[in-house]
């Protein structure tokens, strides 16, 4: 059973709803879009990434990577993360069926493992698979 995640760097507030991480080539200016459409607020991570995190009142709900962190041919977009038990068996799962794999699963510090992945129709998502707590 996949349920959705919610994408923050420094913990995964996992809940069964939508929830996404947005690329923009303009960081500040989505920012400021969202905040004065939506009314969410936004906090820097306690790191030094410069990722922006998103919060509906006082619950995280995605956030904004600055554009240095992505790859420069990708366009700006919102991504979907799946909470999964196994994100390798997962992304194998999803290749298996058709599915194409953007990202390989990878590790990332202090979050867990997460892949990228088309499906056969092209409608790209994540794959997240928390650290042990």
């Amino acid at each position: 059973m996949a349920t959705v995640c919610l994408m923050v760097t420094t913990e995964w507030n996992c809940r069964p709803r939508r929830s996404k991480g947005s690329a923009v080539p303009d960081q500040a200016a989505a920012a400021k879009f969202y905040v004065d459409v939506f009314g969410w607020k936004l906090e820097a991570g306690q790191d030094s990434s410069g990722y922006l995190h998103i919060k509906n009142g006082s619950e995280f709900i995605g956030g904004i990577p600055p554009r240095e962190q992505l790859p420069p041919n990708v366009p700006p977009h919102w991504m979907l993360y799946f909470q999964v038990d196994n994100c390798d068996a997962s992304a194998a799962k999803a290749k298996e069926l058709g599915g194409k794999l953007l990202m390989l699963p990878t590790t990332m510090k202090k979050v867990g493992r997460i892949a990228i992945v088309d499906d056969p129709h092209g409608a790209g998502f994540a794959l997240y698979q928390a650290l042990p707590h």
